[in-house]
């Protein structure tokens, strides 16, 4: 359906109302007939008797010139308003947590029951690792964030072990559609920072369950701990091929 009128107004409006209920194809001859006059289009309307100053009945050559006019403002509505077919889109990247678990953990208290008379608060050394690796299934990827805790004193002037905790926090994790860019930087920094929380958890309830003070492990920000990381692979990557030329 083409809607024309004089000048092309009256038609928007009433394209809008024929689109509320319902109506898909139609169109509007933009202009409308003064805009077709003025391309010089053809168009016969009703004659006018200048003699008697009345307008006619129209006549056949006007019908056929009615239909020339549908069919070609059909033509120039359909290339104004038909917007090109969009290009699939991509499928969105998709990112799930699909576990969380505690990997691994031990504890050692060497030098006990001495470690508890010591007068000496001991010096807590803190160690993080992070590693990933992709699981045979498809899209999969398992993360695990180490952290070994070491906590030294002073008994007759020798350093002795107070404790020794290593801790493996790990998850499982859904990774699907990402450039490979943009997944390394979700492996190493979304990933670790979903997982460390349980991580602090868990040592600090190793630590308090052993008769230790509970270690608390300090905020860690993983987009640094990640470019250094990248940072440091680069380096070694270089030093390598400088060894090999």
């Amino acid at each position: 359906m083409i809607l024309v009128t004089q000048n092309g107004r009256r038609a928007q409006q009433e394209l809008k109302q024929f689109k509320s209920k319902g109506f898909s194809d139609v169109y509007v001859l933009e202009g409308g007939l003064v805009a077709w006059q003025a391309a010089k289009l053809p168009l016969t309307g009703l004659e006018i008797n200048r003699r008697s100053n009345k307008k006619k009945r129209p006549k056949a050559r006007w019908i056929y010139n009615l239909t020339l006019l549908i069919c070609k403002g059909l033509k120039m509505a359909e290339n104004e308003n038909t917007t090109p077919e969009a290009a699939p889109q991509e499928e969105a990247p998709q990112f799930a947590v699909q576990r969380i678990y505690l990997k691994d953990a031990s504890l050692e208290m060497p030098n006990a029951p001495e470690i508890f008379l010591a007068p000496e608060a001991p010096q807590v050394d803190i160690q993080l690792d992070v590693s990933e690796h992709a699981l045979a299934q498809p899209d999969l990827y398992e993360v695990v964030v180490r952290a070994t805790v070491t906590a030294k004193t002073k008994i007759n002037n020798e350093d002795r072990t107070v404790f020794l905790v290593e801790c493996k926090q790990a998850g499982i994790f859904l990774l699907k559609g990402f450039q490979e860019e943009h997944k390394t930087m979700v492996l190493g920094i979304t990933c670790p920072s979903t997982i460390y929380p349980y991580l602090r958890s868990n040592v600090s309830d190793l630590l308090t369950r052993a008769g230790m003070p509970p270690v608390y492990l300090g905020e860690i920000n993983f987009e640094a701990y990640f470019a250094q990381r990248m940072q440091e692979q680069q380096a070694a990557a270089a030093a390598e091929d400088k060894t090999v030329q």
